[in-house]
């Protein structure tokens, strides 16, 4: 039998509540899915198209 990989690269963010908190349950509960083999650096970043006065972003990008 032949097995084949897939590889998915996700965006992950948040700007609500511990944020910090939020990514790394993500993180956690997307190691169960299948092993993390790249994240990238975390990046604050301000929020687009949404109302005035939102909280920054956090963000990062990781293969799975």
């Amino acid at each position: 039998m032949d097995i084949k990989s897939t590889v998915f690269f996700l965006s992950l963010g948040t700007n609500m509540g511990d944020k910090a908190a939020n990514i790394a349950k993500a993180l956690d509960f997307l190691s169960k899915i299948g092993p993390i083999l790249k994240i990238s650096s975390l990046y604050e970043t301000e929020p687009m198209g949404m109302e005035p006065g939102a909280a920054n972003f956090l963000n990062l990008v990781l293969c799975l």
